[in-house]
């Protein structure tokens, strides 16, 4: 019988006694990881903290739980980023940079907050 994968950078990730509300990863890879690794630990996602990832890639809607993430607009970031690229070449002048804003995709990896809204 085969060795358990054990991801050699998430085995060494000690939870405190009172567990973090969520993970807040900056790749969908690493956030299925992350629910994978606990997942084996018996820690399940939402009910014992929540894990958002970035890139809203396609397996991120079809992992179990499926992947609360934030959808970058990488075609949009791509052709912007392109034509700045000829602007520079073109005139010798760096252009404006354009700010892109993600969406957030809630899927069922997150649960509601369980701190308390008394701001």
């Amino acid at each position: 019988m085969s060795k358990q994968y054990k991801n050699p950078v998430l085995s060494k990730i000690e939870l405190p006694e009172e567990c973090p509300e969520a993970f807040f990863c900056c790749s969908d890879a690493i956030a299925l990881n992350v629910v994978q690794h606990f997942y084996r630990a018996r820690k399940f996602i939402p009910d014992t903290f929540s894990v958002v990832g970035f890139g809203n890639t396609i397996s991120s809607a079809y992992s179990s739980p499926p992947l609360t993430t934030i959808d970058e607009p990488y075609y949009d970031t791509g052709v912007a980023g392109c034509k700045r690229l000829v602007h520079l070449i073109e005139t010798a002048e760096a252009s404006v940079p354009h700010k892109f804003i993600g969406r957030l995709i809630i899927r069922e990896s997150t649960a509601p907050s369980s701190c308390s809204s008394t701001l």
